[in-house]
């Protein structure tokens, strides 16, 4: 697969050159750089922290506001590992194209959203590891 991967990368950075004059070229650039990454995430190792599973629960499939590019399949557990907590993507882990997605967590339910989001109440756990496959996050120690 990731012999298969370089001819993108070398398109990709051709058309980046070809519109790095115009006015728009740094969005482009951005989106083309994020598009790249989460593709080549993609194909990388899983990253799996084991211990002791304390909630999990599965992407809602139903949720309003998914479309063609944003939405999200698979599990998710919180994990208790030597007094730390982690929120873990596991294996059957699967989004949408994503150029920067980042990972929140909340005590709150059926945050499905633009309207439902509020960052006051949802909390950064940081910017998406993988696009497939599983991978890990640390829940700081103060958070409740």
């Amino acid at each position: 697969m990731g012999i298969l991967m370089k001819p993108i990368h070398v398109i990709l950075l051709l058309v980046a050159l070809a519109v790095a004059g115009t006015a728009a070229s740094s969005n482009l650039w951005t989106a083309i750089t994020g598009h790249t990454k989460d593709l080549i995430s993609r194909t990388t190792a899983d990253q799996v922290i084991t211990g002791m599973v304390t909630a999990e629960g599965e992407f809602d499939q139903e949720a309003e506001g998914r479309d063609l590019a944003h939405w999200a399949n698979g599990t998710v557990q919180i994990i208790e590992k030597n007094g730390k907590r982690y929120i873990q993507l596991t294996e059957d882990f699967n989004s949408g194209p994503l150029p920067d997605g980042y990972v929140y967590y909340s005590h709150d339910d059926d945050i499905n959203t633009t309207d439902d989001f509020d960052s006051t109440r949802q909390i950064e756990a940081g910017k998406l590891i993988k696009g497939k496959g599983a991978s890990f996050y640390e829940i700081p120690v103060d958070a409740e």
